[in-house]
This record gives structure tokens, C-alpha cells and sequence, in this order.
């Protein structure tokens, strides 16, 4: 990362998200609803996006490097009332540093509090981020027609796959090398472009050795023995969310058979919270078909150009150019 920027957010009172406790966290994690927001989910992508945080009021401030590789902001609010005025002190600061200020991963109870802040020019939300919510209740049930799909999936699994089990992960140290054996047989079918904000495997890896592995929820599927797939999530609060899920192979059926005994270890937990699609077009047909009870859309906040405060210099800009550019490495 580019020192020259990492010094003037820390000259402005930021501090790397790796500095920050999950007790501090804690009052903003319970009051966020996408997943990108989680402090396991920032900690385990920082070495990606370079997550900053500053408190304001009764507001988190974190920066970080967005899908396009650009600088921008998320406003986590607990005060709703003040959270117009903590946008202008926000916006001053970032002009005070000669920096731009967009505001991204605002989900729609945050974004309602900013679309009518005379600084606003623009917001907007792309669809492939949309994290897919289902009620885990619905989503184990296997009686009634409409689920005789499930129940086909549950059969032909019983009856095809022979030894197919679930198992609970309660070591993820332990269970390292398992994880990392199916990752790496993902890898060998699947491009790296699918892997759209940054090598998994690497991500994975990296989560599996900090004390964040602590945190998690998560499962394992053998056939006659052998791992075939693993679920890498956590719980907070009411809804399961789950980071990762990959797989040897694309056995008919054994997916749902999966999250069925994954869910079911947790069924005294309300949503499980599938993220998002990507854009991958034989994701997105899979999620669709689950049937969500609700979409959680992240919303950009373009600000006014008459906003700005001070000009960017060209010193400033060759800067920012040169952060994105190392930001991109993993």
C-alpha cells in the first residue's frame, strides 16, 4: 500500500481494521444486515481492500478499496438522527485530505437516511451484489408439493451416493489441510476470473490462520470417506452467514443434501444470508431457485462535484493511481 495515503488517514484518525477488537465492533456488526460487513468478512479481505476505520459520534467510518478499485467509504450509523451531519463532518474530512468521498456497501436502511443530503448527486446499486436471505426454516422443510424438488435431491443422494455424510467442523485448525485439499481440487475447475474479489484460496487460507477461525460455523460432506465438500460461515445474531462453500465435483443432489444438515445443525437461527451471485449466471439460476424471502441490495452514494472542497493535485492523483495499482496484487 502506498504509504504516503495510509499516513494521511492515519494523520486523520484512522486505524487498520486488524486494530480494532470485535468488542468495539460488536454494536455496528449487530446492526449491519450484508455480509461484506461482518469484521470476519473485513479481516478476512484486507489484505485485498485495506480496510480503515474511524469512529465518529455514533458512527463507523470504514474506507477501503471498492470492486473497481477505487477509494471509497461505508457509514455503519447507529444514531440514525445524526447520521446526516456525521456525512457532512465525513465529507469535510476527506476534502480536508484532498481525497474524494463515494460512499459504497450502504444497504437500503442506511441509504434511506442519506438520499435526500443536499451533498447527494447519485445513487445507484448493481444487482450482482445483492446478498440472496432465506429463512432456514423454509429452506429445510421437505414436506408439501412445493418442496418434492428437495425430497428428489435427498433421495437420489441416499439412494446413489453411497457413504455420503455431514460433519459438523469443530477444529477449523485441525481441519485445515481437509479444507484446503477440496479448495485446491476447485481450483483445478474453475478459472481465477471467478474468484471476482481475489484468490480464495489465498483469502481462505488466511482466514483459517488467525484467531477469527474461532468465530466460525461450518461443515464438511464425505463420500465413502473421502472430503468432497466444505461451508465456511458464522452466526451473528439471527442469520447464518455463509462466506464460503466449495466442492470436489458437481454430484446431482449432493448441494441441497449439504446445506440441508448444514442448516439443520443450526435451526434455531432464523435467516442464513447466501451473499451474492457475482453475475455468474449458473449461480444466480441457483440462488433464484432457493427462493429468497428477501434481496439485500448495496447501494453506491456519488457525491456532487460542487462538493468538493479542494482540487485533487496531480501529485494526488499519480498516488492514488499507484495505491489501486498495489491494491490489485492478490
Amino acid at each position: 500500500m502506498n504509504r504516503k495515503l495510509t499516513k494521511k488517514l492515519e494523520e486523520a484518525g484512522f486505524k487498520s481494521i486488524t486494530q480494532m477488537t470485535r468488542e468495539e465492533y460488536k454494536p455496528f456488526e449487530d446492526d449491519i444486515e450484508c455480509s461484506d460487513l461482518t469484521l470476519t468478512n473485513l479481516l478476512a479481505y484486507d489484505a485485498n481492500y485495506h480496510y480503515m476505520v474511524k469512529r465518529i459520534s455514533d458512527c463507523l467510518v470504514i474506507t477501503g478499496i471498492n470492486v473497481n478499485h477505487q477509494l471509497a467509504c461505508t457509514l455503519i450509523p447507529l444514531n440514525k438522527e445524526e447520521a446526516g451531519e456525521v456525512l457532512t463532518e465525513v465529507n469535510g474530512l476527506f476534502h480536508s485530505m484532498d481525497l474524494p468521498l463515494t460512499l459504497d456497501l450502504m444497504c437500503e436502511k442506511y441509504k434511506v437516511l442519506f438520499e435526500n443530503h443536499p451533498l447527494v448527486e447519485e445513487i445507484s446499486y448493481n444487482p450482482d451484489y445483492s446478498d440472496y436471505v432465506y429463512s432456514i426454516a423454509e429452506y429445510i422443510d421437505l414436506e408439501g408439493g412445493k418442496n418434492s424438488k428437495k425430497r428428489r435431491h435427498m433421495n437420489h443422494v441416499e439412494k446413489n451416493v453411497p457413504g455420503c455424510r455431514f460433519e459438523v467442523i469443530d477444529n477449523f485448525e485441525e481441519k485445515k489441510p481437509v479444507i484446503m485439499d477440496i479448495m485446491n481440487s476447485w481450483c483445478e475447475n474453475h478459472e481465477c476470473s471467478e474468484c471476482v474479489y481475489g484468490c480464495e484460496k489465498k483469502i481462505i487460507e488466511h482466514l483459517l490462520d488467525t484467531n477469527t477461525s474461532k468465530q466460525l460455523y461450518g461443515g464438511l460432506l464425505y463420500i465413502e470417506d473421502e472430503p468432497e465438500m466444505f461451508a465456511i460461515g458464522e452466526i451473528i445474531q439471527d442469520t447464518y452467514y455463509l462466506y464460503f462453500k466449495k466442492s470436489k465435483n458437481s454430484i446431482d443432489g449432493t448441494f441441497f443434501y449439504f446445506e440441508y444438515y448444514l442448516l439443520k445443525e443450526i435451526s434455531d437461527v432464523t435467516y442464513v444470508n447466501f451473499e451474492e451471485d457475482m453475475g455468474l449466471a449458473g449461480l444466480r439460476t441457483y440462488k433464484s431457485r432457493r427462493h429468497p424471502i428477501r434481496m439485500i441490495d448495496k447501494y453506491v452514494i456519488k457525491l456532487k462535484e460542487n462538493a468538493k472542497a479542494l482540487l485533487v493535485s496531480e501529485d494526488e492523483k499519480s498516488m492514488q493511481c499507484e495505491f489501486y495499482a498495489e491494491r490489485k496484487v492478490i
